[in-house]
């Protein structure tokens, strides 16, 4: 009986299931233990053919320690500094104005800042082990789950800014982020701007707070501690400090 090399260990019975054929071509031999690259392999061509169904990879997850999160956290705003500070330099060594730059290093350093927590969330994963996609939550779900769950978060998130909004007093559309980006400069810049705030940001932003953060805290005091923290760091950011818009973005962070 072959044993699969991951945590928990799971008897290859349990995968045989609807796939025997697919597994018996690519295992002959039971009798051993399967290394990694060759769980990957059968995962790939399980997947390919569409067996995988309900089957989860990585129940237990990955063995992050808690004190990761902050390093990372820590690495991926200091590379954002220091980039924010090489570009504004640059910049200015051209002629431009370091009070007011132009939209160009206001859009690049956005982009640094999630590359370099990408980047941190990556570098810290690997002192564990060699990380996988699914480690940081990039796999398949099903379809209509996902997607009420979006639609309970999106209106609970309208309807808390809304009452944030009220309180506050302030207009719901007075959004300053993308005219400090420079979108109303230049119809480029406009375009650069809505694939930022709209495609690498979001995405940066899950992959690191949801996908690591969020995930290494997990194994200090469970979900709900870690969701909370999760939920209050995520909105502060270098490039993005807008306080008015803290709490909505913390309160989508949590959700």
């Amino acid at each position: 009986m072959a044993i699969i090399e991951r945590e928990p260990r799971i008897p290859a019975e349990a995968l045989l299931q609807g796939a025997a054929d697919t597994i018996g071509s690519l295992v002959p031999d039971h009798d051993r233990i399967l290394t990694p690259a060759e769980c990957e392999r059968i995962a790939v061509e399980i997947a390919g053919r569409g067996l995988w169904e309900g089957v989860e990879l990585t129940p237990t997850g990955p063995h992050w320690k808690a004190w990761t999160a902050w390093v990372a956290l820590v690495a991926g705003f200091g590379a954002a500094i220091a980039g924010a500070l090489l570009l504004g330099v640059t910049a200015a060594a051209f002629g431009a104005s370091l009070d007011d730059p132009p939209p160009a290093v206001n859009i690049l350093a956005t982009v640094v800042q999630d590359l370099g927590l990408i980047g941190a969330a990556v570098l810290m994963a690997r002192v564990a082990a060699r990380p996988h996609p699914w480690d940081f939550g990039l796999r398949g779900t099903r379809f209509w789950p996902a997607v009420g769950w979006t639609a309970l978060t999106w209106v609970s998130f309208l309807v808390f800014t809304a009452l944030w909004v009220t309180l506050l007093g302030a207009d719901s559309t007075d959004d300053a982020l993308p005219s400090e980006l420079g979108a109303d400069e230049s119809t480029v810049a406009l375009v650069a701007v809505a694939v930022l705030v709209c495609v690498l940001a979001p995405l940066a932003e899950e992959f690191f707070f949801r996908g690591y953060f969020f995930t290494a805290l997990r194994s200090w005091r469970g979900v709900l501690p870690a969701a909370i923290v999760t939920g209050d760091v995520a909105p502060v950011r270098p490039m993005e400090m807008s306080s008015e818009g803290i709490p909505a973005r913390a309160a989508s962070s949590r959700l």
